[in-house]
C-alpha cells in the first residue's frame, strides 16, 4: 500500500466515525500509479472527484482549484 491509499484509507475510515459527509478531491500532479490505477479509490465509499493535472501546478493553487469546485460549508486542507 502506497502513502496516498494510506492516507485515503485512514481519511476515510475519520469521516465514516465521525458521519461527515462530503466530497474528497484529489489533485494528481504525477505520473503516479494512482494516474493509471484508480480504482482502490471506490473501495473506501466517499465521495471522490479524481482531478489529473498536466504537470505540476503547485501546492498551493492544486488547493485553490479544489476549493473553487467545492460547494463546502467548511474545508479540510492535507
Amino acid at each position: 500500500m502506497n502513502m496516498l491509499e494510506k492516507t485515503t484509507s485512514a481519511l476515510a475510515r475519520s469521516i465514516k466515525e465521525a458521519g461527515i459527509l462530503g466530497q474528497l478531491y484529489i489533485m494528481d500532479n504525477s505520473d503516479s500509479v494512482l494516474g493509471r490505477n484508480s480504482e482502490f479509490i471506490e473501495n473506501y465509499g466517499l465521495n471522490v472527484l479524481y482531478i489529473r493535472q498536466h504537470g505540476t501546478i503547485g501546492y498551493g493553487m492544486g488547493h485553490n482549484l479544489a476549493i473553487a469546485l467545492s460547494h463546502a460549508q467548511s474545508i479540510l486542507v492535507y
